[in-house]
């Protein structure tokens, strides 16, 4: 694998991330707020994560702590599996 197609498999992960958290956001009517509190950000940082801000990016401790408090498996989060 070349750098550039190891970036582009990284980008797409990250993409995959965002969706994930912002769905599961969704499913359990989470706010901004409630984000924040369980991972520790900012509102705007969490703002920036859940956009498309390529600067922002969730944290492996962010999905750790997002997939203990929803349920929802690290597998899953990452979007390598659909339960």
């Amino acid at each position: 694998m070349t750098k550039t197609e190891a970036k582009e498999l990284t980008a797409e992960t990250r993409e995959k991330i965002r969706i994930r958290i912002r769905m599961i956001k969704t499913e359990n009517s989470w706010t901004i707020k409630d984000l924040m509190e369980i991972t520790g950000d900012k509102i705007v940082t969490v703002k920036n994560k859940l956009g498309t801000n390529k600067k922002y990016q969730f944290t492996l401790n962010d999905v750790i702590l997002i997939s203990m408090k929803s349920g929802k498996s690290f597998d899953y989060i990452c979007g390598r599996s659909d339960s």
